[in-house]
């Protein structure tokens, strides 16, 4: 009898409840905010999957536009969610 090999393909990760932009104007005298968001998850076939992220959640920004972005991978399949957070000076 011969061997039977299975392969389990896992699907790429999916990214929910990216937040959408986010736009703080500061009081006079102010230079940064502290800034917090919901995160968002991700997940595949297979179940939860961590995100990575370049900030989290409560960081201090200061006054530009900031990219936020989270990055859930399985394998080589790459999923990203990205959303700005805008800070403007008086």
């Amino acid at each position: 009898m011969g061997l039977i090999y299975l392969l389990h393909i896992a699907t790429g990760p999916e990214v929910s409840n990216c937040p959408n932009d986010i736009t703080v104007i500061l009081d006079d005298g102010e230079a940064d905010a502290i800034i917090t968001w919901t995160e968002p998850t991700a997940q595949n076939d297979d179940g939860v999957i961590s995100l990575d992220s370049n900030y989290s959640p409560g960081s201090v920004f200061g006054i530009g536009t900031t990219t936020i972005m989270y990055r859930a991978a399985v394998y080589n399949n790459l999923n990203v969610c990205s959303f700005d957070v805008i800070i403007i000076g008086e």
